[in-house]
């Protein structure tokens, strides 16, 4: 008899694997998508889906992706997973000291194995951690590997699995472009949802005092991002990390494990100083770190050490469950990079009672990239340089970035007391209060328009609002004559083919305006003004 699974899968996580067999099963070609937040256990829904191609249908699996410790972390969930299939499993990273190849699921740092393909032998299903890392044209490891085992197996499938389903340089990583190597969004899950559940832990965002935001006036831009020297000269003063740590210290009272977010070495190890002088315990890690990280680290699990300062480490792959509060005074142009530090707070930690934390965002990242949950590329040609220009402001009432000119928020109708130029959006203190997940928002409803569905017995309503329109579809059912009734009153139609052949579109009320959650794959209409 073999071992027990030590692991249930979540209901979105089941949803993530039965989306991609559905995925594999409808389409002959092409590789897919699934973008989960972090900390809601993607490392699961590989593990299932190598149980599932392994096991049941006997296929070799590779799960690929950039570093030793994701690699560990993934080959751990599928032995807690998957126990009896143990057997099965490899590795192959040099970091972790094995160089397996032969075995029928091997996981794999990209480093270890890309110049290794033939000594590998054909894989049926790749998977690939961190897939937003892979780009054919520019990640010159992934292009390489990708390119060999295909080459030994032409029908080999791919599947990425990421929080951030785009790059800085090239916009979504899926698409009909031949430099991306996924073709389709095949499944992502709803981070609100999964807070309101339960499942992930909840930001908290008070407001920053003024004198602690930092100014980036003056500040260069250099291949889409903040130059450091520039910010470090902005950031790194001894009266401003005085009375940012001042107020870190005020608001995280009580509070045991702080991560921080520097922008350069010096800076870092300034503010440091500046946090011990004052009793605390802290640690620094960055590039040149004498100390080793992991034990560092494990000092900080074991709250050991209330601060952990970093400097570009641990935006991807660092699972700290009993992160409290994050502080955040590294500004950045790129959205991932943002999307991927906030993500650092997610995880649940019942073994401190941890369903909250804390953001304080000195940098002011919230008010240019908006809620993490909705944050997506430029999708109108213009570059992040232009983008970041743009004089904004936020609503105090949702919490949305909106140009500096608008006189009400255009998402939420709040009316805004007074114009905010560009300068003093670097000391408004209302930027730093914005929520780090959106709220549903009403929308005026222009025009209503329903068809039948090309599937089922179902109505499509396609509500037009602006230069957005929202779909809903609705089945005859309980659900379904609620909506009915709402839009006809009590004469109702006895089915959805007389709905279409009895005239009923012509009767329909079309509602003044929705109230919608635009966050996950599909937006969700959740209420209506008549």
């Amino acid at each position: 008899m073999g071992a027990e699974s030590l692991i249930t899968l979540r209901y979105f996580q089941n949803e993530a694997v039965k989306a991609y067999d559905k995925y594999l099963k409808k389409n002959k070609k092409g590789n897919g998508v699934i973008v989960m937040p972090t900390a809601s256990g993607k490392s699961y829904v590989m593990a299932d889906q190598i149980k599932r191609y392994a096991g049941e249908l006997k296929a070799r699996v590779m799960l690929v992706t950039h570093s030793k410790k994701l690699v560990q972390q993934d080959y751990d969930s599928t032995c807690r997973l998957w126990p009896e299939g143990k057997a099965l499993f490899g590795i192959n990273s040099e970091g972790l000291g094995r160089r397996d190849t032969k075995q029928q699921v091997i996981f794999a740092g990209i480093q270890s194995i890309f110049k290794s393909a033939k000594e590998i032998g054909p894989v049926n299903f790749l998977i690939i951690d961190e897939a937003q890392r892979v780009n054919l044209k520019t990640s010159v490891q992934y292009k390489r590997f990708i390119k060999d085992m295909l080459d030994l197996n032409p029908n080999m499938r791919v599947c990425g699995l990421t929080a951030t389903p785009f790059r800085m340089n090239s916009g979504l990583i899926y698409g009909p472009s031949s430099d991306l190597l996924f073709d389709d969004l095949v499944y992502k899950a709803n981070t609100k949802e999964l807070m309101a559940q339960g499942y992930l832990a909840r930001p908290i965002t008070p407001g920053i005092d003024k004198e602690n935001r930092i100014d980036k006036t003056g500040v260069r831009i250099k291949n889409k991002e903040y130059v450091d020297a520039d910010l470090d000269k902005k950031v790194n003063v001894s009266s401003l990390i005085k009375t940012q740590m001042t107020e870190t210290l005020d608001k995280c009272q009580g509070l045991k494990s702080i991560a921080v977010f520097a922008v350069s070495i010096n800076h870092a190890e300034n503010i440091a100083s500046e946090l011990r002088s004052r009793g605390e315990s802290v640690a620094v890690i960055h590039s040149k770190s004498e100390e080793d990280d992991d034990t560092l680290i494990a000092a900080f699990e074991k709250q050991e050490i209330r601060f952990l300062i970093s400097v570009n480490m641990f935006v991807e792959g660092f699972d700290c469950p009993n992160i409290k509060a994050l502080v955040d005074i590294k500004p950045t142009l790129s959205k991932g990079r943002y999307v991927q530090m906030y993500g650092r707070g997610f995880r649940l930690c019942p073994a401190i009672g941890k369903t909250t934390f804390l953001v304080l965002d000195f940098a002011g990242n919230i008010g240019l990239h908006g809620p993490v949950d909705q944050v997506e590329p430029d999708d109108d040609g213009e570059g992040e340089k232009e983008a970041s220009k743009k004089p904004h402001k936020q609503c105090e009432r949702c919490g949305m970035p909106c140009h500096a000119r608008m006189k009400i928020c255009p998402y939420c109708g709040w009316p805004f007391p007074s114009y905010i130029s560009e300068a003093e959006e670097n000391t408004n203190p209302y930027a730093a209060k914005a929520s780090v997940i959106s709220e549903p928002q009403w929308f005026n409803v222009t025009r209503l328009h329903c068809a039948p569905s090309k599937n089922k017995s179902a109505i499509v309503a396609h509500y037009y609002c602006g230069t957005k329109k929202f779909t809903k579809e609705i089945l005859f059912d309980t659900e379904g004559i609620g909506w009915l009734k709402m839009h006809l009153g009590e004469d109702l139609p006895f089915d959805i083919l007389n709905f279409f052949g009895g005239g009923f579109r012509s009767k329909m009320i079309n509602p003044k305006r929705i109230f919608v959650d635009e966050a996950g794959v599909a937006s969700k209409i959740l209420n209506y003004e008549f």
